[in-house]
């Protein structure tokens, strides 16, 4: 069956900023908490006015289970809610009233989190058949949430009704995060986020794909990768209830072949004088420069640069 809770939750702002006027539909009465052997007992109030409205209309009130299934409200009083999408009222034009939503005692094994919805739609549309288009609906969406509980409320006990469960903050980034290129891997590293148990290392190939692992560690060697080609990363933390915290910084690597150094020159000579030497060598495929180094017998070696492949070293004894 079709679901139409969150389409329902998204048109919620824009119905209200359509209709501006008083609230036409609210649920009363609903406790945000109950316990096993404890009574529901709430209601909807009416309040739809003619002057308000070009059309009939018809009212769908529609309950979320814990599984995210829906049950609609039925006109039949013994059969209340049915999975098959319905309106509870028809063709009305101008009412206020007050039905009794649901009275019920909380049995076992009914634990979980409950929406209940109500809207006016134009008369004689679905908000099933009509793919949930907003300008069916004739009113503000009314809802209201309660969660039963498994346990047993104490007898004569106090009201012991829990406060809302406490909305988990996002992990923040795991910054800095840097990427180092190397012969066909990039090695990733980033600080640890404190309350993070494990991290999502999510990249982009060079073809555009998106992918991802789940890791312990803070670091993380992404090897048999192309030279040459673009790899671009971000990481994000997840906390042990699963929750995905704020991503980090977007970073690009590019891995290369490993430079090999240029071969020994060879041939080398050298053609003493008054006072200098005379270097001559052959040129070596791949060197832009070359480094000369001599030592003094008993001395440190000393080192001067050249870009051609002849040197001569005066000064000398």
């Amino acid at each position: 069956m079709p679901k139409f809770v969150f389409s329902l939750l998204f048109l919620l702002s824009l119905t209200q900023t359509l209709c501006a006027a008083t609230a036409d539909l609210k649920f009363e009465g609903l406790k945000p908490y109950y316990y096993v052997g404890e009574s529901i007992q709430f209601d909807l109030q009416e309040n739809l006015k003619t002057s308000s409205r070009f059309h009939k209309v018809d009212l769908w009130v529609a309950v979320e289970l814990p599984s995210q299934d829906l049950l609609f409200r039925t006109p039949q009083a013994f059969t209340p809610f049915s999975p098959i999408p319905q309106a509870f009222r028809t063709t009305l034009d101008s009412t206020v009233n007050r039905h009794r939503v649901l009275e019920f005692e909380v049995q076992p094994g009914y634990g979980g989190d409950y929406t209940f919805y109500a809207v006016y739609v134009e008369e004689g549309k679905s908000l099933i058949t009509d793919n949930f288009n907003f300008t069916v609906l004739r009113s503000n969406v009314a809802r209201a949430s309660t969660t039963l509980s498994n346990r047993v409320l104490e007898p004569n006990g106090p009201d012991i009704t829990p406060p809302p469960p406490p909305i988990e903050t996002k992990l923040p980034a795991p910054n800095p995060f840097t990427a180092v290129a190397g012969d066909s891997q990039i090695t990733l590293s980033w600080q640890p986020v404190t309350g993070a148990a494990s991290y999502t290392v999510d990249w982009r190939e060079p073809d555009g794909s998106d992918r991802n692992l789940s890791l312990s560690s803070t670091s993380y060697q992404h090897t048999g990768l192309i030279n040459g080609a673009t790899y671009t990363y971000w990481i994000t933390g997840v906390s042990v209830t699963g929750l995905e915290g704020n991503p980090s910084i977007t970073v690009v690597a590019i891995p290369k072949a490993a430079e090999r150094p240029p071969a020994a020159p060879t041939h080398l000579s050298a053609e003493a004088a008054d006072s200098q030497v005379v270097l001559n060598w052959p040129a070596v495929s791949g060197a832009v420069s070359y480094n000369i180094n001599w030592q003094i017998a008993g001395g440190a070696v000393q080192s001067v640069p050249a870009t051609t492949t002849a040197y001569v070293h005066t000064g000398l004894q």
